[in-house]
């Protein structure tokens, strides 16, 4: 199993469930935020393929960062199947992705939907 960011949840799904590992992006934005004090979780829920350069976002917690974020960015707002594709500057396997989450503090996420 995969490591995942501090409490919030991930889904690692079986090899025979797949999701496709390019999706074509119509909207791609930049979200940053600031682990600071009792305020230090995304508040995501997120799944990955096994090789799969994104993460998927399954749930966006009522709190966390990105729920403060959405409350304050509300036309750059993190929904349901968005992907993470990269986090401050770095793209690659979900295994980066998770453990740039994990250690930095400052995380600028950039976020891709289609649409």
């Amino acid at each position: 199993m995969f490591g995942c960011c501090a409490d919030d949840e991930c889904v690692v799904p079986s090899e025979s469930e797949s999701f496709p590992a390019l999706l074509p992006a119509t909207d791609q934005w930049e979200v940053t935020v600031v682990k600071e004090g009792a305020q230090n979780r995304l508040g995501l829920g997120t799944s990955t393929q096994k090789d799969g350069p994104y993460l998927k976002v399954l749930v966006v917690k009522g709190d966390g960062l990105i729920a403060s974020w959405n409350a304050q960015n509300p036309t750059k707002e993190v929904k349901i199947d968005d992907r993470i594709v990269e986090i401050n500057g770095q793209s690659g396997g979900h295994e980066l992705l998770y453990q740039l989450i994990q250690d930095d503090d400052e995380l600028t996420l950039t976020m891709e939907r289609s649409t």
